[in-house]
């Protein structure tokens, strides 16, 4: 009885452990934040690329980052390896053929890090359309995170600029706004549409980490019964 009672013990302490790992590598991200929201066109500015939550119960914590930066070529000049600064410790490549960015550091980290920064500049020929906010996005994607323990997936990121200062671009919108408006019945109910300037992935809720988490801590569950039921089986047979 005693053994049983040890060994359900251990079971449950190995679980434990695998489940924080899960939970907390969901809890891994990204983020791309720019110098400033609003850019003039051939004017350059700065994209700080930060990780955050880094700790997934490892000794070390990860040295390795992985994934696909792209942007609207429409909007922003192309960029190469000389747009990246490396930020502590870590040190960034970049393929612009494909568009993958992979950043090392030879100090593992398990804090939140910035870990480079990227030149873009906009483009001096941009279109735009009268009373309309012309936008460009930045995307981080595909992102894998490595650690000394296991690899984690990092949910995809993004970043949303709008070509012209607040003020112009407000000017813009409210010089056009007759051209917007929708009349309803009659005179006494009108209806004023302007369209939304600027919409960013990082305004929207995030949602389908809880979820998964739940998945993957049934699975794991489900996974330690079927061992320990095979263990008692394979020791009854042993015994007999």
């Amino acid at each position: 009885m005693e053994r049983r009672i040890i060994k359900i013990a251990i079971l449950v302490v190995l679980l434990m452990l695998s489940v924080t790992n899960i939970v907390n590598a969901l809890g891994l991200t990204a983020t791309l934040t720019p110098s400033s929201t609003n850019v003039e066109k051939d004017t350059e500015f700065i994209v700080t690329l930060k990780l955050t939550n880094m700790d997934i119960g490892t000794s070390q914590g990860f040295s390795s980052v992985e994934g696909t930066l792209s942007y609207d070529t429409s909007i922003f000049e192309t960029i190469g390896q000389s747009s990246f600064n490396k930020l502590n410790n870590w040190n960034p490549t970049y393929d612009a053929e494909s568009k993958k960015l992979k950043l090392t550091s030879s100090i593992a980290t398990k804090t939140d890090t910035s870990v480079c920064q990227i030149t873009f500049k906009t483009k001096s020929d941009i279109k735009q359309t009268a009373g309309k906010a012309t936008t460009g996005t930045i995307k981080f994607e595909n992102i894998t995170a490595s650690s000394d323990v296991a690899d984690a997936k990092v949910s995809s990121v993004s970043t949303t600029i709008t070509i012209g200062s607040a003020e112009n671009i407000n000017a813009n919108i409210n010089a056009n706004t007759n051209s917007s408006q929708i009349s309803v019945n009659s005179n006494e109910n009108q209806v004023s549409y302007i369209n939304n300037v600027n919409t960013t992935e990082e305004d929207m809720p995030n949602t389908g980490s809880e979820d998964t988490a739940f998945v993957l801590l049934a699975a794991v569950v489900a996974i330690g019964i079927v061992f320990y039921v095979k263990y008692e089986k394979l020791n009854n047979d042993i015994n007999r």
